[in-house]
């Protein structure tokens, strides 16, 4: 494989060349990349170039600033996600693409400064164009035209590619002050956005602030109503306790009256019948003497016979 020259400049700095002679080239903060930039911007594996035929592809595996292609005669780099064709006219930046931190490209470019060019003074129209002075003549030669300088292509080829260069630069600044007008813009309706979100914030906080002194005041008046049903509770739980307790005490009295009169029937049916005893006594009182009555009578009925008494004496029968 033929080896390819690799021209790059970081930042501001000089022109720097690398002879390719494999077919990955790594470009990063990493001790391992072949391309070492020292930059805190770039990750230490930022991009690869790896060979692909007769071509070569640039890869971004995800840095946080990106990697683009700048195409020939293109104003608007491509972002290099996943991976982009670099071709020999094309330009690899890194970081913002108005100002990048790494340019490379291939083959031998003239390293050319970025400072953009002075304007040269248009001329006066009105001033006749200065003569040159004549050449002097040694003596005795014979008057004759100068001969033209020889053409030096190659120094026509760099300056051509020194304006071209120029030219790139100048419209890489133009774009990036369009970037930081527009990006001013962005931060300006940015900040109109914040101070009306901070302005809605603080209506949303004041609304939050009367919320919470309503839910205050609800919650108080929740709490008086929870203790007026508590204190109804408690008064209604005593009203029904003292109608409890007087039920307790009707019923008690209730229940003593009813012992008193059962006692009361008790110690009559006791009465009744210790009286009933006492009338069972006499009535076999009564028919013992009945049957002594009787055995009298026998005995005097008796003793009248034996005595001979006869009713016709005219004597009163003995009872």
């Amino acid at each position: 494989m033929s080896a390819r020259v690799f021209h790059y400049r970081i930042g501001n700095g000089l022109e720097q060349s690398f002879e390719v002679t494999t077919d990955l080239v790594t470009i990063g903060r990493g001790s391992g990349c072949k391309i070492m930039v020292d930059l805190p911007a770039l990750e230490d594996d930022h991009c690869r170039m790896a060979r692909r035929g007769s071509s070569w592809i640039v890869e971004d595996p995800g840095s946080r600033i990106g990697t683009f292609v700048l195409r020939e005669r293109s104003q608007s780099p491509q972002l290099c996600r996943p991976a982009l064709e670099l071709g020999d006219d094309d330009r690899l930046l890194i970081g913002h693409a108005a100002q990048p931190l790494f340019v490379g490209w291939w083959g031998a470019v003239p390293s050319v400064a970025r400072e953009e060019p002075s304007p040269t003074p248009a001329p006066d129209a009105n001033k006749p164009p200065a003569k040159a002075p004549p050449a002097s003549k040694p003596p005795g030669a014979a008057s004759e035209r100068p001969a033209a300088a020889p053409p030096r292509p190659e120094e026509d080829k760099a300056n051509e590619e020194g304006a071209a260069l120029r030219r790139e630069i100048s419209e890489l600044h133009r774009r990036y002050r369009d970037d930081l007008r527009a990006s001013e813009e962005l931060l300006q309706a940015a900040d109109e956005r914040l101070e009306a979100a901070e302005e809605r914030l603080e209506t949303a906080e004041d609304r939050l602030k009367v919320s919470l002194k309503q839910i205050a005041g609800l919650e108080g008046e929740l709490q008086r109503l929870k203790d007026e049903a508590l204190q109804d509770a408690i008064t209604r739980t005593a009203a029904e306790r003292d109608a409890k307790r007087r039920q307790h005490a009707e019923l008690l009295v209730q229940v003593q009256a009813s012992n008193a009169a059962a006692k009361v029937a008790g110690e009559r049916e006791i009465i009744i019948e210790q009286q009933e005893g006492k009338i069972r006594r006499l009535e076999d009182r009564v028919r013992d003497l009945e049957a002594e009555l009787s055995n009298c009578r026998a005995d005097l009925e008796s003793a009248r016979i034996a005595l001979g008494y006869r009713p016709a004496d005219n004597h009163q029968s003995l009872p």
